[in-house]
Formats: C-alpha cells, sequence, structure tokens
C-alpha cells in the first residue's frame, strides 16, 4: 500500500507530494481517517513513518475530517433513537418531525461554538421540550437521553484532542471484525479497564453522583449480608434490593460494550470498556470507598456485552496499535504514591494534583496487599475518592 506523503522537512515538495511508499520519508503526513480504514488489513501502521507523529500529536485538536469521522457513530444512534421513538409515538409526531428538521449531526458537528450555539442547541431543546409531554416508554426514554447528550455535551467532547478520534478508528474496527456478533459475560469489576478518562468536568460530577450511591448501596449490601463477602451479580442484585435512585444509578439504557483483550496484550487477561467507561469510573470509586469500612469488601460480577474478534493478524496488530495510541494519550503516568497507573510512556502532561483529586478517573488502580484492601500510601493518607 502507498500513502502520500509530502518531502521531509526543506527537502523541497512544497505542500504536495507524490505516491511515496508507505515506510519512507522522514516527513510523511497521517493518513487520512478513509486511508487509514481502506489499509487496515493490509498495512502494520505501527511501523510506518507517522506513528510516531500520531502519538506526539495525540493531544492536538482533531482536523474538521476527524470531527466528522467522531461524529458518524453518536449521529447513527440519534437517527436510530428517532426512528424507536417515532415507531412509538408515530411519525406523525410533532417531536419526530422537529427532528426530522435538524440538520444532520455529521454537518454541523464542524460548526465553532457561536454558531453551534445559537442555530443547532434551540433545535434539540425544542425536541426535548416537546417530548416531555409524550407517554413515557423505554424508546422514548432513549430518544431523550440521545437529544439531551448531543444538545448538552457532544459539541464539547467533540473538541477534544486527537485521541479521541483514534478511540473512534479502534471502536469502528472493533465493530467491524465482530460480523456482528456480541456475546453476554458476567465478569469480575476488577478484570475490566477504562477505554479513556473521565476528566471533563461534567462528567466528573456525573460519576460522582454514581459513585455515592453507589458506595452507599455497596455498604448496605455487605453490612446486611446480602452481598459483597463473596461472588456476586451486580445487576440481579440491584434489581432485587436496590431503590429507584440506585437501580438509575447503576443501569443505563445502553449496555456495558467491551472486547476481551488476548494473550498478545501486556494487559491480558481483561476487558476493555467501549460503552460506559463512567459508570466504571464510578463502580471503582464506590470500592475504595466502602473498602475504606470492609477491606474485604468482594467486587461485584458486571454483565458485559463483549465483541470478538475475527479479522486477520495485521487488523488485530493495528488494533493493539490503536489501543496503545489511545491509552497513551489519554491517561497520565505521573508518579502517585499508593497507586499504580494503566500506562507507562504517556503522552499526557497533567499536574499530578489533577490526578490525585481522583485517580480512578483516571484509570488508576491501588496498589493492592495479598487480597482486596483498602489503598493506602507511604504517607499513610487515603487515596481513593472519598464520597462528598
Amino acid at each position: 500500500a502507498a500513502y502520500v506523503v509530502p518531502a521531509a522537512d526543506g527537502g523541497g515538495g512544497g505542500d504536495g507530494g507524490g505516491d511515496v511508499e508507505a515506510g519512507t520519508g522522514s516527513g510523511a503526513e497521517v493518513p487520512t481517517p478513509e486511508q487509514l480504514l481502506a489499509d487496515f488489513e493490509r498495512v502494520d501502521i505501527a511501523a510506518q513513518p507517522f506513528a510516531e507523529r500520531m502519538l506526539r500529536s495525540g493531544r492536538s485538536a482533531k482536523s474538521d475530517p476527524e470531527k466528522v469521522f467522531r461524529s458518524v457513530y453518536s449521529a447513527e444512534m440519534l437517527v436510530n433513537s428517532a426512528k424507536g421513538a417515532a415507531a412509538v409515538l408515530g411519525e406523525d409526531a410533532v417531536v419526530i418531525k422537529i427532528f426530522n428538521r435538524i440538520p444532520a449531526l455529521t454537518e454541523t458537528i464542524v460548526f465553532d461554538k457561536e454558531r453551534w450555539t445559537r442555530e443547532i442547541v434551540p433545535q434539540y431543546q425544542a425536541a426535548v421540550d416537546v417530548l416531555t409531554l409524550a407517554p413515557e416508554s423505554p424508546e422514548v426514554e432513549f430518544f431523550r437521553e440521545m437529544l439531551l447528550k448531543v444538545k448538552d455535551l457532544f459539541w464539547l467532547e467533540v473538541q477534544n484532542p486527537k485521541q479521541d478520534f483514534y478511540m473512534v478508528v479502534l471502536d469502528e474496527m472493533l465493530n467491524k471484525y465482530s460480523n456482528g456478533e456480541k456475546h453476554d459475560l458476567n465478569v469480575s469489576q476488577e478484570s475490566i479497564c477504562m477505554m479513556h478518562c473521565i476528566d471533563m468536568p461534567v462528567h466528573q460530577r456525573k460519576s460522582d453522583l454514581r459513585r455515592d450511591t453507589t458506595a452507599a448501596f455497596f455498604a448496605r449490601m455487605i453490612e446486611s449480608g446480602i452481598a459483597g463477602n463473596g461472588p456476586w451479580e451486580l445487576q440481579p442484585t440491584v434489581e432485587q434490593h436496590g431503590d429507584k435512585n440506585e437501580q438509575r444509578a447503576l443501569s443505563s439504557v445502553t449496555p456495558l460494550l467491551a472486547f476481551e483483550l488476548d494473550m498478545e496484550h501486556p494487559s491480558y487477561p481483561g476487558y476493555v470498556l467501549m460503552e460506559g467507561n463512567g459508570r466504571l469510573a464510578a463502580l471503582n470509586a464506590a470500592l475504595d470507598v466502602v473498602r475504606a469500612k470492609h477491606p474485604t469488601f468482594v467486587a461485584p460480577q458486571l454483565a458485559l456485552t463483549v465483541l470478538p474478534f475475527h479479522g486477520p493478524p495485521t487488523a488485530k496488530k493495528n488494533v493493539y496499535f490503536f489501543l496503545d495510541l489511545t491509552w497513551r494519550c489519554a491517561f497520565p503516568d505521573v508518579e502517585l504514591p499508593g497507586w499504580r497507573s494503566q500506562v507507562k510512556g504517556s503522552a499526557r502532561p497533567i499536574d499530578a494534583e489533577v490526578v490525585r483529586s481522583c485517580p480512578r478517573y483516571f484509570g488508576y488502580t491501588p496498589v493492592q496487599n495479598s487480597g482486596p484492601s483498602a489503598p493506602s500510601t507511604s504517607q499513610g493518607n487515603p487515596t481513593y475518592c472519598s464520597a462528598a
């Protein structure tokens, strides 16, 4: 496969360039999203001259094509949620008519903040307002959740650095090579890795609320002898013993979607979460809170929807390249006594105090003694995300 790359800096060639065989030229540009996907099975991306540049630029702003690519999956989810609501409410429902007049998310996501706020947000708000009058159903609730996510958060999320684009390429390929298969598994909470940090304040506040509710539920389960002294499953337990607030905090319309690591990956055995990272961060932080009082508390098993991988070897290598790229650009590796970072060789500069405020949200795990125990530091200070 050949990529179009410019000449090395100072080597002439202007802003153009010829068809240069992949792996040659020190100034190789990163291919477009379409090129990356087209050659995913044929080119070992980690061996290309632009691979290091992808890591170095992982904290830089996305290009417009990368923003559009980042928005495709969410745009499809939004449209599908509208179709589900239309099946319940009818195609002539006012909210469906309002939604159908909103320009496609893949077109508007490249707007600047002022234009997005002025032209697009009011249209989504109008749909949300009308939807408050609709009868309750899972389809309507999913549509409302997607409208609110796009209206309130999505534009901000897409402004995240290029690492966010790398993550979406990874998701796209994992879905492609699953051949449409999904398997439901119950696995230990502590065998699941986050795909990305929870570092936006709005997402942290949501995870904080989930953490506090979950920690109280965990404490009640072990103190009443219902769960936490041995293996147990979260979903049936919260359905049977949780109140409405706990059930709401510990569940979501979207499943916990993941893929399994194999023996080729350094973090094997384990799973990487593709959907539901905020929930996992809150669960992990709640685990630390309850173990501060109940050190032997056993983490629950979580219900995962796992995508298998049926791609060729080069595609698998590239999946792990994009996973490494995503993790090293997203997760920090600043040293925190009593904690272990999820990655080494991070490309993310960050103040240690920011991470120390809640290490779990940045992928850190407490350094354990033998068996589950409360985290500790050499200074004797608590290092878990304590409830506010």
